[in-house]
């Protein structure tokens, strides 16, 4: 969704998030089973520079959050293990 968005939703999250400051290192796949699972990430130096915005009403989205860490949730481990090692690749290549 573009960062300019204002159509209707009824519950939608956008969270824009700066590769080059999260830390390799500090990127898991957590969780198992039919429950679901994530992939979690942490700034490099704990600075909250992940912009998070909810839009729970009709044409526009809420006050930015500035997170340190967040999280993707996803269906399954398998998933989180992909994704995991995709998001790990692209941090690495955004630090260079």
């Amino acid at each position: 969704m573009a960062p300019d968005h204002k159509g209707y939703v009824p519950f939608t999250e956008r969270t824009v998030i700066d590769l080059s400051t999260l830390d390799p290192a500090r990127v898991e796949a957590r969780g198992s089973g039919d429950k679901g699972a994530a992939v979690g990430f942490v700034t490099r130096d704990g600075r909250p520079t992940i912009e998070r915005r909810v839009a729970q009403e009709a044409h526009a989205f809420g006050a930015a959050s500035w997170l340190s860490a967040h999280h993707i949730s996803l269906t399954s481990r398998a998933a989180a293990d992909e994704a995991r090692a995709a998001l790990v690749r692209a941090v690495e290549l955004c630090a260079r």
